[in-house]
C-alpha cells in the first residue's frame, strides 16, 4: 500500500486495524442536547449520481453514496470510525455474554428522542431490529430469519442467533442499516418510510423542501440528543445524473462534495480545482466456478489454477485500468477487512513461464479452452479482457461474454453456462462476504457449490471469535486456503472508492470499511 500527494489530490489507501468487537465504553465529552449547544454555521450541498434505491433503512442499498440518505436522519446502535473502531451511539455499550457469539447485548443511551419528539425506549428497539429482520433486504441474510431479539429491561436488548455471528459490531453500525432505528411512527405505517424521515439522527428530511429523485433538503432535528454533531444549518443532496455533472457542481462551486470514480478523479486531478481522496473499497478478480472440472475438465486439477494464475500480470492491469488510484494485490478480501494478510495478497506474482511449466505439469502443455462471464458494470470487462489476452501468451483460450443485463448474466451463472466467471465486489466482512463466495446457497459467485472442510472450519471459528486477533486469523487462514493452497480464485486489484470535495472542509477521514465521508457527524466546515 502507498500513500502520496500530487496537487491538490491526496491518495490515501489506509491500513485498518483489527476492528475491535469488545465491550465499548461511552465516549468522553459527548454531550446531550440539554447541555451542549449546536455549532452549525453553514449549508452543506453534495451532488449525487443518482436517486437514492429507498429512504426506508431497511430497503435502501449500502453502497457508500446511498448511505447518507439513512445516515443523516437515522443514528445507527454503533458507529463505525474511519480508523475501523466502533464508538457509542445510540447504544453507550455492548458485549458477547458467550464465548460462541450468538448472544450480543447492547446497552442503550438514556434520553434520546427521534425527531417526532417521542423517547426511544427497549421495546422501541427490538421491534426496528425485528422489522430489519423479517422486511429488509439484508436483515434476513445478515442478522439470519431465527435471530430474536428482545428487551431484558428498560435500557437493555439482547440479540440471540442461531449462528455465531462476531461481526454483530459492523452489522448495526451505520454501514448496513440494519442498527439504523426507526421509531414507532415510522412502523405503524412502514410506506411512510418512503418519503420522510423516522429517525433519531442529527438531521431530518424536510418533505416540504424536498423533490422526488431530484433533491433531498434535511434540516436539523431539533431534538437531537448530541447537537455538538450538527455542524450544518441544513444538508442538500442534489441529483446530478452522472459523474462528471457532479464534477462540475463541485468544480462551479455549487456543490461541496461528492463520491466520484476513476474518470472524475483523473479529470479533476488535472484540472487541479478539487481535491480527491481514495481508499480501497472494491475487489476485482476471476474465480474458477468449476472447481471439480464438471463442464471444464482441465480446472479440477489445482495446477492449472495455479498456472492462470501466475500468468496474470496484476502489475499492468491495474496500472493500465485503474492508475495511481488501483493496487494490485491477490487476496479475496480488501486491506483493512478482517482476514487480509500481505502474504497472500502478494502470491502468484507474475509469472507466465511458471505458468506454463505447471499447464505441462498437469499434462496440458498446449493449452485448453473455457467459457467465461464478465458484466460491464463498471468497466469490469475491460480488466477482464486483459486477463484473457495474459492467459491466450500461455496457450490458454478464454471465450469471454461481456453481459450489460447483469440478471441475465446470474441467471446463466446459475444454469452452469461458465467455468470462470469475472467478480467486481465491494469489500465486506467475512462472515458477510463467506455468504457469497463459500457458504452460501447456488450464486453467482459459487454456482457449482464448492465446498472444502478446512475452509469451512476456519470461517467458522471466525464467526465464533468474539476476540478480534482470533476471528482475523481464523479468516486469514480461510481465505489462504482459498486463493493460495485451492487456487479457487485470482485477485487483480483493490479498487477506490473516491471522494471529491471543494476547499473549506474538515472531518475528511475514511477507509475501506466507511467507504465514504461521514456527512451525518464528521464532516464539517473548516472555520466551523
Amino acid at each position: 500500500m502507498h500513500s502520496f500527494t500530487s496537487g491538490k489530490s491526496r491518495t490515501r489507501l489506509l491500513a485498518i486495524a483489527a476492528v475491535t468487537t469488545a465491550t465499548a465504553i461511552a465516549l468522553a465529552g459527548c454531550s446531550s442536547s440539554d447541555d451542549s449547544s449546536s455549532d452549525a454555521t453553514d449549508d452543506l450541498t453534495v451532488a449525487v449520481n443518482v436517486a437514492p434505491t429507498s429512504l426506508d433503512p431497511a430497503l435502501q442499498n449500502v453502497d457508500p453514496t446511498n448511505n447518507w440518505f439513512i445516515q443523516l436522519a437515522y443514528d445507527p446502535l454503533i458507529r463505525l470510525t474511519a480508523e475501523g473502531t466502533y464508538e457509542p451511539d445510540l447504544a453507550e455499550s455492548w458485549e458477547y455474554l458467550d464465548d460462541t457469539s450468538t448472544q450480543f447485548q447492547l446497552t442503550l443511551r438514556d434520553g434520546v428522542l427521534f425527531n417526532d419528539g417521542t423517547e426511544m425506549t427497549a421495546d422501541d428497539v427490538v421491534a426496528s431490529l425485528e422489522y430489519m429482520i423479517s422486511s429488509g433486504v439484508n436483515g434476513p441474510t445478515w442478522l439470519g430469519a431465527d435471530t430474536t431479539v428482545e428487551a431484558t429491561d428498560e435500557s437493555t436488548v439482547l440479540i440471540t442467533t442461531t449462528e455465531p455471528n462476531s461481526q454483530l459490531p459492523y452489522m448495526l453500525s451505520q454501514r448496513t442499516h440494519l442498527g439504523s432505528v426507526i421509531s414507532p411512527a415510522g412502523l405503524e405505517d412502514p410506506s411512510a418510510l418512503l418519503n420522510g424521515s423516522y429517525g433519531a439522527g442529527p438531521y431530518m428530511l424536510d418533505a416540504d423542501a424536498t423533490i422526488a429523485d431530484s433533491t433531498y433538503v434535511y434540516v436539523q432535528n431539533p431534538d437531537y440528543w448530541d447537537t455538538s454533531k450538527q455542524h450544518w444549518d441544513t444538508v442538500t443532496l442534489n441529483i446530478s445524473g452522472s459523474s462528471s455533472a457532479s464534477l462540475q457542481a463541485v468544480q462551479n462551486g455549487e456543490a461541496d462534495v461528492m463520491r466520484g470514480d476513476i474518470a472524475t478523479a483523473q479529470a479533476g486531478d488535472l484540472a487541479g480545482d478539487v481535491n480527491v481522496d481514495t481508499v480501497s473499497l472494491g475487489m476485482f478478480g476471476v474465480g474458477y466456478l468449476d472447481r471439480e472440472g464438471e463442464i471444464t475438465p482441465e480446472l479440477a486439477d489445482p495446477l492449472v489454477r495455479q498456472a492462470l494464475s501466475y500468468a496474470i500480470d496484476r502489475e499492468a492491469i491495474t496500472e493500465a485500468v485503474w492508475g495511481e488510484y488501483g493496487v494490485a494485490g491477490n487476496d479475496l478480501t480488501l486491506p483493512g477487512f478482517p482476514g487480509f494478510d500481505e502474504e497472500t495478497s502478494d502470491s502468484y506474482a507474475y509469472d507466465p513461464e511458471k505458468a506454463k511449466e505447471l499447464l505441462a505439469e498437469a499434462g496440458y502443455p498446449d493449452g485448453f479452452s473455457f467459457d467465461m462471464q464478465t458484466t460491464n458494470a463498471g468497466g469490469a470487462d475491460v480488466p477482464a479482457q486483459a486477463v484473457v489476452e495474459n492467459w491466450a501468451a500461455i496457450g490458454v483460450t478464454a471465450n469471454l461474454t461481456v453481459y450489460s443485463d447483469n440478471a441475465q448474466l446470474i441467471a446463466d451463472t446459475l444454469g452452469k453456462k461458465y467455468s470462470v466467471g469475472v467478480y467486481y465486489y465491494g469489500g465486506q466482512p467475512q462472515i458477510l462476504q463467506s455468504l457469497s463466495f463459500f457458504t452460501g446457497a447456488a450464486g453467482q459467485y459459487n454456482p457449482f457449490q464448492s465446498t472444502d472442510d478446512e475452509i469451512f472450519a476456519d470461517l467458522a471459528a471466525g464467526n465464533a471469535a468474539a476476540d478480534p486477533e482470533e476471528a482475523d486469523a481464523a479468516y486469514a487462514s480461510a481465505l489462504e486456503r482459498a486463493v493460495v493452497d485451492l487456487a479457487w480464485f485470482s485477485g487483480v486489484a483493490y479498487t477506490p472508492s473516491v471522494m471529491i470535495y471543494g476547499d473549506g472542509l474538515t472531518g475528511l477521514d475514511f477507509g475501506p470499511l466507511t467507504g465514504s465521508f461521514d456527512i451525518a457527524w464528521e464532516l464539517a466546515p473548516a472555520d466551523g
